[in-house]
């Protein structure tokens, strides 16, 4: 099976679409055999991945990854890559030029299945961003004929629904897989800090995961807290934007930027925070999500993320976006509970957590979906 993707290893900015295809790989590389084709470059990369990093990439993960040029060389790559026989070719994009336009106009006539994952790129949040940009690149995508004979993945109820009104062919559901059993933490939720609630926000910097919306309600906030926020600036404009905020906060909210993180730290610096926040405008699964309850924190993400079902005695509360009072209620709720409130909530969270990534149903959906599109 060939998996063709914008980003994938080394990257550290790619987000949870690079997350998606490791677990994927990890889960199911027993009964599929797996290429992974991607950019040479991150997400803000102006430069290629090292030959040292590609190749150390390959041999951790012990994939065969292809890495491909973002140049003039590009498309000879992948028509040598589309010549090799392929009982299958999923592609892990829809909006991407070069990596799902280009292969599957390369692609036209060789009657192979397809199966794309648009990776939350069309829902209803994140398509409010550029939503006029998206709506003529469908079309004319659907125009070239490129679309023809596709399958779609879908990994939760919303998107498949969504996908489904576009009418562009048949819609498979099948949830992303979740982090290897390793990565879970079995030991116990780490003693609650003395001191003020501690807040983390863990993804890129730009308006669809909407860091500026969080600043905003701490604006609101009554009691003491602290925000440590990680992640790559993808958008330096609206970064200044969120940077201008910060420093309008009040004098009990205090906030720092600290950078980003490589995969193998993420779960260690959650675990050393009581709350995770994602007001994100848009997501195909959130992975950090779960990664922060099996790291005893409690969980406040936007109604835009597929986590409504998880939603218990407000270990993982769901928030709109209309405006700001409810996630600033719900801060201040937290920061005003006891010390052993505190603890006995962050032990639920990871065993909420460790429900939450139970491997068993999304292992079977996805291996359904690939034997009923392949030959």
């Amino acid at each position: 099976m060939l998996v063709v993707a914008p980003y994938f290893l080394p990257s550290r900015q790619g987000g949870g679409s690079v997350r998606a295809l490791e677990y994927l790989t990890h889960h199911l590389g027993a009964h599929y055999e797996f290429v992974l084709a991607a950019g040479r470059r991150d997400l803000n990369g102006r430069e290629d991945f090292t030959d040292s990093s590609c190749e150390a990439a390959r041999r951790e993960s012990g994939l065969d990854i292809r890495h491909l040029s973002h140049g003039l060389a590009l498309p000879g790559q992948l028509r040598s890559l589309l010549d090799e026989r392929w009982d299958l070719i999923y592609l892990n994009s829809l909006l991407s030029p070069r990596f799902t336009a280009l292969p599957l106009l390369l692609e036209q006539g060789h009657g192979r299945p397809l199966l794309l994952a648009p990776r939350g790129e069309w829902m209803p949040g994140a398509l409010a961003l550029k939503r006029r940009r998206k709506q003529a690149w469908l079309l004319a995508l659907r125009a070239l004929g490129a679309l023809r004979s596709m399958h779609w993945h879908a990994t939760s109820e919303e998107e498949a629904a969504v996908l489904r009104e576009l009418d562009i062919g048949p819609v498979w559901l099948a949830p992303d897989l979740p982090p290897p059993p390793p990565l879970i933490p079995a030991t116990a939720a780490a003693p609650v800090p003395v001191g003020p609630l501690s807040i983390v926000y863990l993804s890129r910097i730009d308006r669809k995961k909407n860091l500026g919306f969080l600043i905003d309600a701490l604006h609101e906030v009554r009691l003491p807290m602290q925000l440590s926020i990680y992640g790559p600036v993808a958008d330096a404009a609206y970064w200044r934007e969120c940077q201008c905020k910060l420093r309008g906060l009040p004098a009990h909210v205090q906030a720092r930027y600290c950078g980003e993180l490589a995969p193998a730290e993420v779960l260690e610096v959650l675990s050393q925070h009581e709350l995770f926040v994602l007001p994100t405008r848009g997501e195909n699964h959130g992975y950090v999500v779960g990664e922060a309850l099996l790291a005893g924190c409690n969980v406040l993400v936007s109604d835009q993320a597929p986590w409504n079902a998880y939603r218990q005695d407000q270990i993982l509360q769901t928030f709109p976006l209309q405006a700001t009072q409810f996630l600033a209620r719900a801060i201040d709720a937290l920061a005003s509970r006891t010390p052993a409130e505190r603890r006995s909530r962050r032990e639920a969270a990871m065993t909420l957590g460790r429900r939450a990534l139970d491997a068993t149903p999304a292992v079977q959906a996805t291996r359904a979906m690939f034997d009923a599109v392949r030959p």
